[in-house]
């Protein structure tokens, strides 16, 4: 019996072909062992990231409307599609550090007066 929180994993794209399989990739590593769900949603991208998600297996979901676009709809529209214990918001362009989500649930499992956690997020050399 799997006694592990549910997470779903909300990540928002726009334009993220370069990025989108690689975030994919290092959510799954890490949700091993972990019952869950991984929502990509799309702010009507025009390049194929919404069908390199989909062949990945995960759910993908898109805004309907480019006037609805703005910095939070997208972790917005995922929610609405989440379940489970914990949410992690991802953008497309992200990849987590080895570890995280073990860290994360330990610490959120043990200290339930927090709402959450957060990461640090370093920046590639353009």
């Amino acid at each position: 019996m799997n006694n592990k929180p549910f997470i779903s994993v909300s990540i928002k794209t726009l334009n993220e072909s370069e990025c989108i399989e690689k975030t994919i990739d290092s959510i799954r590593q890490q949700l091993r062992g972990y019952p869950h769900k991984i929502i990509v949603a799309d702010s009507l991208s025009t390049d194929n990231t919404q069908q390199l998600a989909g062949d990945k297996g995960v759910m993908v979901v898109s805004l309907t409307e480019p006037g609805d676009r703005c910095c939070g709809v997208g972790h917005q529209l995922g929610y609405l599609y989440s379940e489970g214990d914990y949410i992690l918001l991802m953008d497309g362009d992200m990849e987590l550090e080895p570890g995280f989500i073990d860290r994360a649930v330990t610490f959120l499992e043990a200290n339930s007066e927090y709402a959450g956690v957060a990461g640090t997020v370093e920046m590639d050399e353009a």
